[in-house]
């Protein structure tokens, strides 16, 4: 393959640290150069071939939380190994020293965004490794979105899970 005078002008890219790491770690012994284009390569079929429509219907499942005065009783898919699987947590009811309560009052009292963690980690021991517990040196930091992103690599559950289970519930709470 012939290169114009264009192609050997030394280029950069501004990119962020987590993209650049991310990068790092998945391009393995390729230099950068091969590494994108083998991106490019992949991009160029994925535009070629026909686009399909997956349907994939999940067991839903119900489960419960208490972490006092609290509890939380909630549904989530089970475990499915799909491509778009993800846990889809929802609240259904809450309960305040034994006494249901609106789940507006509740999300005035406590941080939903914890609660919704501590769910997840509870989910993900019933359905995956009943010895799962989201540490990280040695303190529960349920906001670290690396720790999750690892832990869900670990499990073999897909990006697709990571992206709507994790990174959407780090700054908003569950519905």
């Amino acid at each position: 393959m012939e290169t114009s005078a264009l192609d050997r002008v030394a280029t950069s890219i501004p990119v962020t640290m987590r993209t650049k790491n991310e990068l790092k770690h998945a391009k393995g012994g390729l230099s950068y150069e091969d590494f994108i284009r083998h991106l490019l390569r992949i991009a160029a079929r994925q535009k070629e071939s026909t686009p399909t429509l997956q349907a994939t219907t999940f067991e839903r499942a119900e489960g419960y939380v208490a972490d006092a005065p609290f509890g939380l009783t909630f549904h989530y898919n089970r475990l499915l190994d799909a491509e778009n699987f993800r846990f889809d947590i929802t609240l259904k009811s809450v309960r305040k020293d034994g006494k249901k309560i609106p789940l507006q009052a509740y999300a005035k009292q406590r941080d939903p965004s914890k609660d919704y963690f501590l769910i997840l980690e509870q989910v993900i021991r019933k359905e995956i490794d009943p010895m799962f517990v989201f540490r990280k040196y040695g303190k529960e930091d349920f906001r670290d979105y690396q720790a999750w992103k690892k832990h869900f690599s670990r499990l073999g559950l897909h990006e697709t899970s990571f992206e709507e289970d994790v990174m959407e519930h780090l700054e908003t709470p569950p519905r």
